[in-house]
């Protein structure tokens, strides 16, 4: 076969066994990923589905308590125990009992049938009415119910089907207890029988792939999909061992196995876990089985197979035409080389390779081409160096032993025969075992064995071996260690001529070998022991001392403080920070539980329903420091789990938020000092137009008086004008009486932002001192407000001080104004009804472009110095984000400005 031939096979091959190899690989890594997280999903959500279960039994759980907790039942029920009672009396309490129920019965459960019991065992009431004034049957699971309850028992049965009602339900049953009495008595029991349906539901809800089956603690399924609800109480799971493994091992799992209550027997992918419970609601020691046909979950994986399989068929073919193009060209001159070769081979040295290439090949027949020329030359001084080489053979020191292809002697010097104790003519002729130490007598063809344990045809297989150490006889049977080496003769044709065989006496040397080595693997043993050990013990210090020095400096000199307790919640190790934000001595918190750190806290249930949820918490919570006293902090919960992520303790991370707090408080007293000073500076802006709106009235009725008296003087008094007058002055002095005591009203600090605000209220309080300013600049104002504004929810004086500031602002841009000065005030409110909006508009000398964003920043002001303090607009930027509003403006130099503000109503 060609080499060209050779290679493209070769490369064909390597691609048919490469390309497969790497998609299997591809397809197996991609399907074992895809199946771990089909089967991790399917258990997520086979304990989602339970818990969801146990959450929904836990409302029945705590309903049956809420029933019976009930002032009305509880009274009732006491009268009721009194034998004297009348007829119609007890007919009255039963039936206020019975509304009481019919409440429940609406938003506790649901319930297939709700009763209370007194504690002589009658039905006083009922939602079903022929139930009332009977005395409660003997069937045991209602027996069992009402006698828990009259001991002081919450209780839940299993599933049951009570002859009753006729379908699968749980009762529950609560007692009814006189609080306020000693001892707490007992006055009867409240008894539900729940609705199995609910649970059922969701199960019903699932996807429709999966088989859902709830099974009880004896492996009865007791809920299943609507076509097999048959099943619920009468077929047993058992005999699954992925049931019987739940109860026995572990309370989750998965696994995959054929389903022989299906007809066609599928293998399906089954999921479990056991029932937990929920806070007081402890469960009934249920499982549920989740499973999924794998033709259906590795329908994915089976697509993937098939693809990846044509693209690997694509890759080889196109693999293959491309190395065999490649080939083709590449091997032409190793063809010439061979050619050559053979040549040579045959005995004529005259042979050249004709190669013209530049490449490496083109190298190599150039190099061949120079060894056919100096082999040619080498033969012709073979013949005169014979001599020589016989001569050499002679003057050695070593023993030269060759051997026929058939293991005779053939030939050895001088130096193997006085070596040996033998003649030439004793050994030339003779078997070569004679002379090398045999392995067994048995094996009778491997007569010897030289060159590491190898035989003579291993010998004449490999060529040539040296320095191997054998054993050789000599002729008085002693045995010699030596050191050979060996060398097939082969003719021209590679026909084997013989075996050479050089060997030295290391005698002498193996016995200074074996001393040394006994004494070199004495040391070596105890280097090594003693290395071993120390590596050891340097690993384990150093893994030790860097856990220590970062456990050390990570926790010892952490600013927060932190402390570690137990599943119990002990404290078993604080650090520094934590003992001296709490006040406690080094160790007195040792030992100590968690309860002292936060005792008054109302977010304790908070904390533990989280961290059973989410195995974390962060908050800010209230804390008690060691002498009683409270402070605020920010406190970080988290779970510590082992390698194998079982929880093992629990961390507290607690940082002081004392100073952040009052840092808060006093920003907040600022905040309302400034409001306030904004407040008296827009009382003093406005107060000239206030005055001349006070001095009106006042003119009027002063004018009154005079003439009143000047009347009253000449006797010319005409009453029926007085009284005219008189009521215009009382109306001018009510008017005063509104200004002034709107202004002790806007002067006032009240931040309280919960009342309900009419807008409209707002505006006309703002112009109450703000339009006689307005008026006294000439300017128009237009009012345009929507009629039935929804209110909003916030703080009406700060509203009122917006409208103001941004009423004084427009004025003052209007100051300078020439023509028709006018400031315009539009509220309305959205097509949704959910937001108010409020445009003030003027047609003053507007606002720069590059001003527009700086605006509502504090102390930004294009006014002369001394003429206003750049805290309006940032005021009123800060109470429209308290009520959670926004403000914008529109403006250019001199053609006037529009701020626009929107505010969320009451809804």
């Amino acid at each position: 076969m060609k080499f060209s031939t050779k290679f493209i096979f070769s490369i064909v091959a390597v691609t048919i066994i490469a390309a497969p190899l790497s998609g299997f690989v591809v397809f197996y890594s991609a399907s074992a990923l895809l199946r771990e997280n089909l089967i991790h999903n399917q258990l997520e959500f086979t304990q989602h589905t339970m818990d969801g279960i146990d959450r929904i039994l836990y409302n029945a759980y705590v309903g049956i308590q809420i029933v019976a907790s009930s002032n009305t039942i509880k009274e009732r029920l006491e009268i009721l125990n009194k034998k004297d009672i009348a007829d119609e009396l007890a007919a009255r309490y039963k039936k206020e009992i019975l509304m009481r129920l019919e409440k429940y019965f609406s938003f506790t459960g649901p319930w297939n049938l709700l009763f209370a019991v007194d504690k002589d065992g009658m039905i006083v009431t009922s939602d079903t009415e022929q139930e009332i004034g009977t005395r409660l049957n003997d069937e045991s699971d209602n027996k069992l119910a009402y006698e828990a309850a009259m001991r002081g028992e919450i209780y839940y049965s299993d599933l049951v089907i009570p002859k009753s009602i006729g379908k699968p339900t749980i009762i529950f049953a609560a007692p009814v207890r006189n609080e306020e009495k000693f001892g707490r008595p007992i006055l009867g029991a409240v008894v539900g029988y729940f609705v199995w349906h609910t649970v059922l539901q969701m199960i019903d809800e699932a996807d429709p792939v999966l088989r859902l089956h709830l099974f009880n603690r004896d492996g009865i399924i007791i809920g299943d999909r609507p076509e097999h609800r048959n099943r619920i109480l009468q077929q047993r799971l058992g005999y699954l061992n992925l049931v019987k493994k739940a109860f026995r091992e572990k309370p989750s799992g998965s696994s995959i196995y054929t389903d022989a209550h299906e007809a066609d027997k599928t293998s399906v992918l089954g999921s479990y876990v056991l029932q937990r419970g929920f806070l007081g609601y402890r469960g009934s020691g249920w499982g549920l089985l989740v499973e999924i046909p794998l033709d259906v979950i590795f329908a994915p994986v089976h697509q993937m197979a098939r693809n990846i399989a044509i693209v690997v068929m694509l890759v080889m073919g196109l693999i293959a035409g491309i190395f065999n193009f490649i080939s083709k060209k590449l091997t032409a001159p190793i063809a010439a080389l061979t050619k050559t070769t053979q040549a040579l081979g045959r005995g004529d040295f005259n042979a050249r390779a004709e190669v013209t290439t530049q490449d490496e090949i083109g190298v190599l027949a150039e190099a061949f081409n120079k060894m056919a020329q100096d082999l040619q030359k080498l033969r012709n001084d073979l013949v005169s160096s014979k001599d020589y080489t016989e001569n050499i053979i002679k003057s050695m020191n070593e023993s030269l032993i060759v051997i026929n292809p058939e293991g005779d002697i053939e030939s050895v010097n001088q130096a193997a025969t006085d070596f040996l104790k033998y003649s030439k003519e004793e050994l030339i002729g003779r078997p070569v075992g004679i002379i090398f130490e045999e392995e067994e007598e048995e094996e009778e063809e491997e007569v010897f064995f030289v060159f590491k344990g190898k035989g003579l045809d291993e010998l004449i297989q490999e060529g040539n071996i040296s320095g191997a150490e054998t054993i050789l006889r000599t002729r008085q049977g002693g045995k010699v260690p030596v050191l050979l080496s060996g060398s097939v003769m082969r003719d021209e044709n590679g026909v084997i001529l013989g075996i050479v065989c050089v060997a030295s006496d290391i005698a002498e040397l193996k016995k200074a070998e074996a001393e040394l080595k006994q004494h070199r693997d004495h040391l070596e043993d105890l280097v090594k022991e003693r290395t071993t050990a120390l590596e050891k013990e340097i690993n384990e210090r150093k893994n030790a001392e860097q856990k220590i020095k970062i456990f050390s400096h990570a926790v010892t000199g952490a600013i927060d403080a932190i402390a570690i307790a137990d599943m119990q919640r002990i404290i078993t190790y604080v650090n520094p920070a934590m003992e001296e934000l709490y006040g406690y001595e080094e160790g007195e918190m040792i030992g100590k539980s968690t309860a002292v750190l936060n005792p008054v806290s109302e977010r304790v249930k908070e904390m533990e329903s989280a961290m059973i949820e989410t195995a974390r918490w962060a908050g800010e919570i209230l804390q008690q420091k060691k002498s009683g006293e409270t402070f605020p902090a920010l406190l970080s919960l988290s779970t510590v789990r082992d390698e194998k992520g079982r929880p093992i303790a629990m961390m507290d991370a607690v940082r002081d938020n004392t100073e952040r707090v009052h840092a808060e408080k006093e920003l907040r007293k600022k905040q309302a000092q400034l409001l306030q000073a904004s407040k008296m500076a827009s009382l003093g802006e406005i107060s000239t137009g206030i005055a001349h709106e006070i001095n009106q009235p006042l003119t009027y009725i002063s004018g009154f008086i005079q003439t009143l008296a000047r009347d009253i003087r000449e006797n010319l008094l005409d009453f029926e004008e007085v009284k005219a007058d008189l009521k215009t002055s009382l109306r001018q002095v009510g008017r005063i009486t509104d200004i002034i005591q709107h202004l002790r009203t806007f002067g006032r600090s009240n931040a309280k932002l919960t009342e309900l605000v009419c807008l409209k209220t707002v505006v006309n309080n703002t112009l109450l001192l703000m339009g006689e300013r307005i008026r006294l600049r000439n300017i128009a104002l237009i009012r345009n407000v929507e009629s039935h504004l929804p209110a909003v929810r916030g703080n009406s004086n700060q509203l009122e001080q917006v409208f103001i500031n941004l009423l004084q602002n427009a004025t003052e841009a209007l100051r300078n104004h020439i023509g028709n000065a006018e400031l315009r005030v539009d509220i309305s409110v959205s097509e949704d009804r959910k937001t108010v909006i409020i445009t003030i508009t003027d047609n003053g000398e507007g606002i720069e472009q590059n001003h527009l964003d700086k605006i509502f920043e504090p102390f930004f002001t294009t006014r002369e110095v001394g003429k206003g303090t750049g805290l309006g607009l940032s005021i009123v930027y800060g109470i429209i984000r308290e009520h959670r509003g926004t403000i914008t403006c529109k403006s250019e130099k001199n053609k006037g400005a529009a701020f626009t503000i929107t505010l969320p109503t009451k809804g």
